[in-house]
């Protein structure tokens, strides 16, 4: 997992977030966030996800939308794997409103949504987004 992280999230920085003063140093930290999710029934979170998925689906306040500086996920690098089966309307669509929303949060896309489907094999999906 720090080898996925460090190779898929960290590149995505192209340049280190800019610090106004010495306080700012502590809050300019990167982090580093792989979400994996399935979906239950047509489309659903899990339950253990489904209080995450509720808060990112709130509005974003105009003050805290990019490129403001005060983006509350500005510091954050992210990729999301979903799980779920074509045999559903909404195949992954829990991942695929967890990484639209963390965007929209303020967080950089480090890799690219992968979307796995059990009705197929997850291998195919899952192993090239790990490499």
């Amino acid at each position: 997992l720090n080898h996925f992280k460090r190779k898929k999230l960290m590149e995505s920085w192209i340049q280190p977030p800019a610090i106004d003063d010495d306080d700012a140093v502590k809050d300019a930290t990167k982090h580093a966030v792989v979400i994996v999710c399935s979906t239950t029934g047509n489309g659903d979170a899990p339950e253990n996800a489904g209080r995450f998925v509720r808060y990112l689906k709130k509005p974003v306040p105009a003050a805290l939308k990019p490129p403001n500086p005060a983006a509350p996920l500005e510091h954050v690098a992210y990729a999301v794997l979903g799980l779920g089966d074509t045999n559903y309307d909404q195949f992954c669509e829990s991942a695929k409103v967890i990484d639209r929303k963390m965007s929209d949060w303020g967080a950089r896309r480090g890799a690219k949504l992968a979307c796995a489907d059990e009705a197929t094999g997850l291998e195919g999906t899952v192993e090239p987004w790990l490499d």
